[in-house]
């Protein structure tokens, strides 16, 4: 307390009544215990809903949770933290079709006896009996293992598979679909020079759309005047009736051609950025997928694959088919080869 409020100058928060008052101890111990610090924060308070912050934490979850064994807080509520796994919701069973979940452990090894134990809510190796809070420098481990529910079939004999050797077999199938930084740099002015030659045939085909939608407001205008005029007020030269049936008709065309105007004009630009998006997930997906977090992680492998299921710890599924190999034969081979991966149906195991 002395380093916290003397030398350190910590006070509680400020308001217009209250605060600005040294830290009791009970407010340094809740400090300690509170998940926000090492990125976990609960909404609302009380409700056993834990999300993952976006603040830089300033302890790591290691750190947290030996410092509640000093406290000897081991069964200290911890972050439900189902909704960070990575893999969740996207992988099947491939023994009886059920969800595949995740389950984290948290584990301590004893220096003594070297003995790994899940010590929460425990105060002591159960194997040597070494009191937690007497150990120099235990080694806290967290795993993260994924296996099936078995809610379709309770005797499923899959086992569970650790998220660091899943997450290999991802990455492996990764590096088979990156492409280097010059190929794709190739690929996309390729694309850009085929943008370039369609360019005169789409300006003209704006010209004609332009034309045509003129054409349809001068008709409109010319059926209001035929409307108004005065010879037309019996509705003698265009009845009621017809007037609207024709009206109903050229508002459609209208509204037809400024739509296929609008599309002609982005239909090139947004082509050529697409296909800009997918050699650029090529190229950087890997890098992101080892450093990213479990939500990175997930997007990536729900854009990479499909029908994915976990069979005797092999991830299987269908891929997105990426032409992958640099060629220097230029743009009517890879327009070839483009034109044999759409062809090909997906393997059914690509892992």
């Amino acid at each position: 307390m002395r380093l916290a409020n003397h030398e350190l100058g910590f006070r509680t928060r400020q308001t217009k009544r209250m605060g600005d008052k040294p830290l009791a101890r009970s407010a340094i111990y809740k400090l300690f215990a509170d998940p926000f610090y090492y990125g976990w924060f609960e909404y609302p308070r009380g409700s056993g809903t834990w999300y993952k912050g976006g603040h830089e934490p300033m302890v790591t979850e290691e750190e947290f949770n030996r410092v509640q064994v000093l406290l000897g807080r081991n069964g200290s509520p911890r972050p439900n933290r189902h909704l960070s796994f990575a893999f969740t919701g996207l992988i099947r069973c491939g023994e009886c079709g059920a969800a595949i979940t995740a389950d984290e452990k948290h584990q301590l090894r004893c220096e003594v006896c070297r003995h790994k134990f899940a010590y929460r809510n425990l105060t002591a190796c159960p194997r040597c009996q070494t009191l937690i809070d007497d150990m120099a420098k235990p080694t806290f481990r967290h795993y993260t293992y994924y296996h099936c529910t078995k809610r379709k079939n309770p005797n499923c004999t899959q086992g569970s598979i650790e998220q660091i050797k899943l997450e290999r077999q991802i990455e492996e199938f990764l590096s088979r679909i990156h492409i280097s930084v010059r190929f794709r740099d190739w690929v996309i002015k390729h694309l850009r020079q085929l943008h370039e030659q369609e360019a005169t045939a789409r300006n003209e085909m704006i010209r004609s759309q332009q034309k045509a939608y003129e054409t349809c407001v001068k008709r409109l205008d010319n059926l209001v005047r035929l409307k108004t005029t005065a010879e037309n007020a019996d509705g003698r030269l265009l009845s009621d009736e017809e007037y609207g049936k024709q009206r109903f008709e050229l508002l459609k065309e209208k509204a037809r051609l400024e739509e296929l105007s609008r599309d002609t004009g982005h239909r090139v630009e947004q082509w050529v950025q697409s296909a800009e998006k997918i050699f650029e997930f090529a190229c950087s997906a890997p890098v992101r997928f080892t450093a990213g977090d479990s939500t990175t992680k997930k997007e990536i492998l729900a854009s990479v694959g499909s029908n994915l299921t976990l069979k005797d710890k092999k991830l299987c599924g269908s891929i997105a088919q990426f032409v992958g190999k640099e060629t220097e034969k230029g743009p009517r081979d890879f327009d070839r080869r483009a034109a044999r991966a759409k062809a090909q149906k997906p393997p059914l195991c690509s892992f």
